[in-house]
Parts: structure tokens; sequence; C-alpha cells
């Protein structure tokens, strides 16, 4: 159960650090009582959350890290050895690498980040949504080489993303479209 949560916190730190660069320092995350639920496989109420968050924020085998909540939505304050971790264990991901650059270009087009899907898997998920906040939704069928939801809008000249993990994108219940691929 923790080994998911830590996965999905590296995997959040990761792609931050390809974003913004290696930050030494203190980062935050924050999650919503139902991600955290679907994320560990449990079905706690904010109390119980908190305190199993606070206790393996203590005991683990990577740094402290801080938790607040308010409203249902829980702050993950991570100290610097979260980061430093990432920086120097983290293997890199050439298709998450590549994704975040080609998303920061403002001549790229959606048939570009549909090639860069391609160009790791043929058997990926392409379908144009059909709702006000994303234009489309990509994703390995297979998980490989990874298994997040990634959901673009179009704005303007530049091509925005989120990901999100399978259970948040289903939790969320955006409304589906015409599948492409």
């Amino acid at each position: 159960m923790e080994e998911l949560l830590k996965k999905n916190i590296l995997d959040c730190i990761y792609e931050q650090q390809l974003k913004l660069g290696y930050l030494e320092g203190e980062s935050r995350l924050y999650y919503m009582l139902d991600s955290l639920n679907l994320l560990l496989g449990v079905n706690y109420n904010v109390d119980t959350m908190l305190n199993f968050l606070e206790s393996y924020g203590v005991n683990n085998n990577i740094g402290r890290f801080r938790v607040s909540v308010k409203n249902n939505r829980f702050c993950i304050s991570l100290s610097k050895k979260w980061g430093s971790y990432v920086h120097n264990n983290t293997s890199s991901s050439d298709f998450l690498n590549k994704l975040v650059k080609i998303s920061l270009s403002c001549s790229t087009s959606i048939e570009d980040i549909i090639n860069l899907f391609l160009d790791y898997n043929k058997n990926i998920h392409v379908e144009k949504m059909i709702n006000e906040e994303f234009d489309y939704l990509i994703y390995f069928k297979d998980g490989q080489p990874d298994a997040y939801r990634y959901c673009f809008h179009i704005e303007g000249n530049r091509i925005i993303y989120h990901r999100y993990t399978k259970h948040d994108y289903e939790n969320f219940k955006f409304n589906t479209g015409e599948i492409l691929m």
C-alpha cells in the first residue's frame, strides 16, 4: 500500500524536476482524500488518512514529510531529501522527458504528441474529448512505458497536459468523446 504512494510521490517530483529543473528545497504535493484512498486501496476518513500519512511521513526510507489537511485536500510538504533522492536515484524516463520538452514548444501539434506516444508503443488509446477542460486523452493501453492518463488541452498555439493515475482519471468522470485510436 505504501509503495504505490511512494511511487506516485517520486513520479510527481520527477515530473516537476523535468519541468522546472532540480530545485534543492522543500516541495509540496496536494491530494484529495478520494485520490489517496484510490491510490492506497483503502477507504479512510480524513482523520484516519491524516494519521496514516503523519506516520508514513516519519517512518519511510527517504525523508520526513509533514501533512496538513483542509476540506478533504491534503498537503504533503516534502523535505529536500525527497527531491535529492529523485535527482540522484531516478533513472531517466525518456518518454516523459521528451513529452515535457515538446509540450513546452509553441509549434507542437497534437499529431506530434500522438507520434511521440507511438514512438514508444503502438498500443495507445487516443480520444477526442467532449468537455471544456481537455481536448484529448492519450494513454498506453498496456501501461508501457507508463500507466498514466494524459489529458491535453490546446490553448492557442500551446498544448498543455495534465497527468492522472487511471483511478483518478476515472474518478473525475470526464465526458468521453470519439475514440480515434
